[in-house]
């Protein structure tokens, strides 16, 4: 009886062992997911508010002025994003939300179209006669 009974103790004992292991694991994944969530969200914001200052830059300094912002290939998790021009504000899409910043003007030219997916490229901003052109390379 006494083998029959440590067994039995060592089969419990395991099963809490992974029980808790399961719960924990839940844990660690969900903080895991909300990390990547603020990631892309600071990373967004960072994204928008470099390219409205950028263009308010430009816009502000006059005819001739020009400036270019580099943007990286994707998210901290590696997915894409766009970037929309929507009357006087910027804003950085992707698949967890979107990010806007305030533009000091309510026109922005491009060649091509302002909203598109800009991955390893320069976004170019000219200021022609107070208007502002986008040029993506």
């Amino acid at each position: 009886m006494g083998r029959a009974q440590s067994s039995v103790e060592f089969l419990l004992s395991w099963g809490l062992i992974l029980l808790l292991f399961t719960v924990l694991m839940g844990i660690y994944i969900g903080k895991a997911g909300d990390f990547n969530r603020t990631a892309g969200r600071v990373e967004a914001e960072k994204i928008s508010e470099e390219i409205a200052s950028s263009a308010n830059a430009v816009y502000s300094a006059g005819a001739g002025a020009r400036s270019a912002v580099w943007l990286k290939e994707g998210m901290p998790s590696g997915e894409n994003y766009t970037i929309r021009f929507v009357g006087n504000r910027v804003e950085v899409n992707w698949s967890g939300g979107f990010s806007e910043s305030p533009l000091v003007f309510s026109n922005i030219n491009g060649t091509g179209n302002a909203t598109g997916l800009f991955r390893n490229s320069f976004l170019n901003f000219t200021n022609i006669g107070g208007g502002i052109v986008l040029v993506s390379q």
